[in-house]
């Protein structure tokens, strides 16, 4: 997703499709990577990290838009962030800054499309339970998170999908530039999950 020619022989289909009407952004992880206290992050890591999650994203936007404007399509784009992109992210800095970076592409290109009548808006998912995730938080350390979550578990794929759905609709039409927190109101508490003595543990991804 981070190749060019990839997403413009997509958007390309899409075209002779009729479309696209809607594109989701939906690029995240660490990359290979593991998370690491920031004073330990080795600059390749976190290059390849922001590279992963922020260039797909902004290419994904650009060559999608074009593909719009060139059918005078008024459509939507919804691009995906993560709640780390709110509020402090141990170990996940890379992360956490490139998915804030994502936040803020989405503002400025719901100023620049508009006047062609696309939207762009965001979703900000928190630990959501896939295999991708399940790698770095399982067994008691993902009952620990979801004890920290209000609405008392972590989030499954389908609750990202109804934001989704909602920001990609006519029932979002005079939405852009927003950012949708799907979080089951953890950044409405102040519970946390017990941190050990020494470093921090790190914080669960999106």
């Amino acid at each position: 997703m981070r190749d060019a020619d990839v997403l413009r022989r997509l958007a390309r289909q899409a075209v002779e499709l009729g479309g696209p009407d809607v594109v989701v952004n939906n690029v995240g992880g660490l990359a290979g990577t593991e998370p690491t206290p920031s004073l330990d992050v080795d600059g390749d890591d976190w290059a390849t990290v922001v590279d992963f999650n922020l260039r797909p994203t902004f290419l994904g936007c650009q060559l999608f838009a074009q593909a719009m404007i060139e059918r005078t399509i008024a459509g939507s784009i919804v691009n995906i962030s993560a709640s780390l992109a709110l509020r402090a992210a141990p170990h996940l800095a890379a992360y956490a800054a490139a998915k804030a970076g994502v936040i803020q592409l989405t503002q400025t290109l719901s100023y620049e499309l508009a006047p062609y009548g696309i939207r762009v808006n965001n979703v900000a998912p928190i630990y959501t339970d896939t295999p991708s995730t399940q790698r770095y938080s399982a067994g008691e350390r993902r009952a620990v998170t979801a004890a920290t979550i209000p609405l008392g578990r972590v989030a499954e794929p389908e609750d990202m999908a109804g934001a989704v759905l909602f920001l990609g609709s006519r029932l979002s039409r005079f939405m852009t530039g927003q950012t949708l927190l799907v979080d089951g109101g953890l950044l409405c508490t102040t519970l946390r999950p017990p941190r050990r003595a020494g470093r921090a543990e790190p914080a669960e991804t999106r």
